[in-house]
């Protein structure tokens, strides 16, 4: 083990299929914030993966499972679904070891790539 340690939680979704838009100005703002945290996401995961390589630290990855209701609008603060990711979150705290040591590839770089940087 390294100098340190890095625990990330992921409540979203990091490679989720796309979906076709609603005409709707609300629906379409909605959608590019909801992109654009996602893709910011995707680029943190792998920047703090290689960070972690370059200080010897451990990367500690876990992701909300995606059967877990936590919505598709990141605007919306829900009281039911942030109810639901808590309690997914705390089911994974329970278990043996649930803590992934690389990032999935979200599809930023091909798989050879990805496979030839993490090794």
């Amino acid at each position: 083990m390294g100098a340190g340690n890095l625990y990330l939680i992921d409540n979203g979704r990091v490679t989720e299929p796309p979906q076709a838009l609603v005409l709707s100005l609300g629906k379409i703002a909605a959608e590019t914030i909801s992109v654009m945290m996602e893709q910011s996401m995707q680029t943190a995961l792998t920047r703090s993966y290689f960070g972690t390589k370059v200080l010897g630290y451990s990367f500690k990855m876990v992701e909300i499972p995606d059967g877990v209701n936590i919505g598709n609008d990141v605007l919306a603060f829900d009281p039911t679904q942030m109810r639901a990711a808590f309690d997914a979150g705390r089911a994974l705290a329970m278990q043996p070891d649930p803590w992934k040591s690389m990032p999935p590839n979200s599809g930023d770089l091909p798989p050879w790539a990805f496979k030839e940087l993490i090794q």
